[in-house]
């Protein structure tokens, strides 16, 4: 959700007194929303009081308010009927990013984020976080296979980024928001540093950013004339959108060196799992190396009583077929190709970007899932 120009943004609060969520609900919580100002601060009560237990789920967008529903939805049956509370607010902000501070300052009890080096990113007050928030505490992650996308026209004959900067070339390329609230746009700005240059000096050669949050306008400004090169998430390669624009302009994918990606570790970011295969994707001339940007991970804050954490994690890892079953395309659990599949709860306590919660952690260690 955008903020306006008039500086308000949008919250719509879901109760989950009974959990039923479907196309028509969803339209009928979007028409009860309410405009309020966006420096909206109002704290989340307590997590129990008074024999309820109100949880708040800062759901953010796209995947994450289903996820968040789906949580809400698995926890209610582990309480007694009319002790149970879930809100799901959506609060001026697009990004999974500013989600975690919304934890981190006590707006919200619970959040998702993607990738895990977000979360650490936050726990550790580094890159796009001026402050640490030492409270934050991982609880488990759903897995999706995501590797960032950096790409040039081929016709352009550029084969490395770092020839690019050698010519001084004038590259309109397409990414996130400079001020996103979103990890990719401070992604690709540090990827520029971590490369030997800056938007400004890509600027001064004539060169352009056209800001978009998500990967699909990106590829739009490229299929317009508008753009020769892109840097993205969300599985751009094997995307349908992807192979219609190779079919139109000829794409070439990049390499991104081991040595920029290490420099990228200071933030929790490191290179994805293998090289994509030459030729198994448009645009993949050659084995290409990348930045690993996977995985959803839920986060809390700390003082969310273990009892209650506990009952996240047994949600996840009992019920994640609930969640899954609304990928028509999922792929099984240990797949390597691109993309959303079955999560295995032996690897859903791993890499949260932050501590985990110890209620989590008694849950996985319980069932013979963490040592």
């Amino acid at each position: 959700m955008q903020r306006s120009r008039a500086g308000y943004s949008v919250l719509v609060v879901a109760v989950f007194a009974v959990v039923t969520v479907s196309s028509v609900a969803w339209r009928q919580l979007s028409a009860q929303a309410q405009v309020i100002p966006s420096d909206w601060n109002q704290k989340a009560p307590p997590v129990v009081a008074d024999g309820t237990t109100h949880l708040i789920i800062s759901g953010v967008s796209g995947n994450f308010p289903w996820i968040s529903a789906w949580l809400l939805g698995g926890m209610i049956n582990q309480f007694p009927r009319g002790t149970f509370r879930g809100d799901i607010i959506f609060i001026g902000t697009n990004g999974a990013a500013k989600a975690l501070t919304q934890v981190g300052d006590g707006l919200a009890h619970v959040t998702i984020t993607t990738p895990p080096a977000t979360a650490y990113m936050a726990y550790k007050g580094v890159g796009m976080y001026p402050k640490a928030y030492p409270n934050l505490r991982g609880v488990f992650n759903l897995p999706q296979r995501d590797p960032i996308t950096l790409a040039v026209r081929a016709d352009l004959g550029f084969t490395s980024f770092d020839e690019i900067i050698r010519k001084k070339y004038p590259l309109r390329i397409s990414s996130g928001h400079k001020d996103s609230e979103r990890a990719i746009g401070f992604l690709f700005l540090a990827f520029l540093k971590a490369s030997g240059t800056s938007m400004d000096e890509l600027e001064s050669w004539g060169g352009k950013l056209l800001e978009e949050d998500n990967s699909g306008p990106a590829m739009t400004h490229i299929e317009k004339g508008e753009a020769d090169a892109l840097f993205h998430e969300a599985d751009v390669v094997s995307s349908p959108q992807w192979k219609a624009l190779n079919d139109k302009i000829p794409m070439r994918v990049l390499s991104i060196p081991d040595r920029v990606i290490d420099k990228l570790g200071e933030y929790g970011f490191h290179k994805f799992e293998y090289p994509l295969p030459k030729g198994k994707y448009p645009g993949v001339m050659e084995d290409v190396t990348t930045i690993d940007y996977s995985d959803w991970v839920v986060v809390c804050d700390a003082s969310v009583p273990d009892d209650i954490v506990y009952k996240m994690a047994k949600v996840a890892a009992e019920q994640h077929a609930g969640f899954e079953s609304r990928y028509r395309d999922i792929l099984p659990a240990g797949s390597k190709e691109l993309g959303q599949y079955v999560a295995d709860p032996k690897q859903m306590w791993k890499n949260l970007g932050a501590p985990i919660h110890p209620g989590a952690a008694k849950y996985f260690k319980e069932k013979g899932y963490m040592p």
